[in-house]
């Protein structure tokens, strides 16, 4: 585990130090790979600052502390002339995912000789096993279980989805991806060339299938009705710089009538009118908005299990369905504070939304009496106000003007109108730009730990269906948030 550490540090230090010559080496990668990124190391190195970056001086440190012998000797090689390693650290590395669920690395080689011989030091120090040749490709492992085969221009790691893969098969499959025309590789196919007009240090492209599971639920939420992950593609592309970190995300699919399902989805979506930008306090933790069509917003609710379960609640009180039905334009939620650990029910929130009519006005005598069946209560609190109760849970509801808010009591309505916050000022213009619009305020979180991230919000927009920006905005605008993040290291390992 020592010697493991020793070479990881190694690594992560040549990605700010190497040069580069980029050769045609990617051509390894399938062309039905369902995961390709391709991650612009020297781009990020400079974008870390990694050159002055403490978190290196750090590790550089640490080396010393641990480290002996051969070992040391050739971490200080490492680190005073990179290339020595043989691999081209400043060229694009690309990750990817076959179609039988295998992870590949692919790597530039500088220097094939300079690679054996590097192999033969992690050899005997039993990082590595020696290299062989075997139908024209150099062959080794790493830690006993990560096969890597290289020749002249390309290192191929690739590691098989599941313990029980045979390791022969994976090696025919890595020879045949060294054997592979060009034509039949990734490299060729339009989605390579999505990859590099991205135009960021990060760039990926993954049917949705292929996401981490967390990252692909919400991405579904931005389909449109009719359209199912299993159908849809997406390039993201990561940057950071002017002190912030950007993901971006564009979903599309090669099946025409799929793709003309996220063309006529704006049919359904409008840009936020901005009726509701006062609503949240300078010291709010979340404000949400998005201008859509009720039926939209019901059926986004529906994908959600959390927010499915919260609706057949509330409809034993109130005929929900036929209120969301009546919204037409913004819809905003503010959380004026972090959620309860507790879930929704325990979390205090305002939601406010434009609506066409207020029809449903005239059913609620009904609702009063049919509640009273399920142990709620629906008092009246005033003209066209509310108290629901339901065991636990108590929530305020009501129209006012065009607008149908729903509250609960501690978060107190009528002062989140009044105190027409600041919080949004900045945001305003890109705001009335965008279908969709999040920020979570980082200096609303009271824990004094959350002080040390140097993080002071995250946005999250969209502008049309199908795209989607996430944006997380450092505490220094001045300095990339890598680098920031990094010096967040560094500090918490001088502990």
């Amino acid at each position: 585990m020592k010697k493991t550490y020793i070479f990881c540090i190694a690594l992560f230090l040549m990605l700010g130090l190497a040069s580069c010559s980029k050769k045609d080496y990617m051509t390894v990668i399938p062309a039905d790979a369902t995961f390709v990124a391709q991650i612009n190391l020297a781009d990020l190195a400079e974008q870390a600052d990694l050159q002055n970056a403490p978190v290196i001086r750090t590790l550089k440190g640490y080396v010393g502390l641990i480290a002996s012998g051969e070992e040391k000797e050739m971490v200080k090689a490492v680190l005073d002339d990179p290339s020595i390693i043989g691999v081209d650290f400043a060229a694009p590395a690309y990750v990817f995912e076959t179609i039988d669920h295998h992870w590949g690395l692919v790597l530039c080689v500088k220097d094939n000789d300079h690679l054996d011989e590097t192999f033969k030091v992690l050899a005997k120090q039993q990082i590595a096993a020696k290299p062989t040749e075997r139908d024209g490709l150099m062959w080794t492992s790493l830690l006993d279980d990560i096969n890597i085969a290289y020749d002249n221009q390309r290192l191929l790691i690739l590691t098989a989805h599941s313990e029980s893969a045979a390791p022969n098969v994976l090696k025919r499959q890595m020879s045949q991806l060294f054997e592979q025309d060009k034509d039949l590789s990734f490299f060729e196919t339009d989605k390579m060339l999505k990859l590099e007009s991205a135009d960021a240090p990060i760039s990926i492209y993954s049917r949705m299938a292929a996401l981490p599971q967390d990252m692909a639920q919400q991405m579904t939420s931005f389909l449109p009705k009719g359209v199912r992950s299993a159908d849809v593609e997406v390039c993201i592309s990561a940057d950071f710089k002017e002190g912030n970190a950007v993901l971006r995300a564009t979903m599309f699919s090669d099946n025409e009538k799929i793709q003309q399902l996220f063309e006529q989805a704006d049919e359904n979506m409008y840009k936020i009118q901005g009726d509701y930008l006062g609503a949240a306090s300078d010291h709010s933790f979340a404000w949400i908005s998005v201008g859509c069509q009720g039926e939209w917003l019901h059926n986004l609710l529906k994908q959600s299990e959390q927010a499915k379960q919260a609706l057949f609640m509330l409809e034993r009180g109130i005929d929900i369905e036929q209120m969301l039905r009546s919204i037409d334009g913004d819809v905003t939620f503010v959380l004026p504070s972090e959620p309860a650990a507790e879930g929704f029910a325990k979390t205090d929130f305002i939601a406010m939304a434009t609506v066409k009519n207020s029809d449903f006005l005239s059913d609620v005598a009904d609702w009063q009496r049919s509640a009273r069946d399920y142990g709620i209560t629906l008092s009246e609190k005033g003209k066209n106000q509310y108290l629901l109760k339901a065991q636990d849970m108590q929530m305020e509801w009501g129209v006012d003007g065009e607008t149908l808010y729903f509250t609960t009591p501690n978060a107190v309505l009528q002062k989140a109108f009044s105190q027409n916050g600041s919080l949004l000022s900045a945001y305003k213009d890109e705001i009335k730009d965008s279908q969709f619009f999040a920020l979570v305020n980082m200096q609303a979180l009271p824990s004094p730990n959350m002080n040390k991230i140097p993080l002071n919000a995250i946005v999250m927009k969209s502008e049309r269906t199908g795209e989607v920006e996430i944006r997380l905005e450092g505490k220094n605008p001045s300095r990339s948030l890598l680098a920031q993040m990094l010096d967040m290291f560094a500090g918490l390992m001088n502990l």
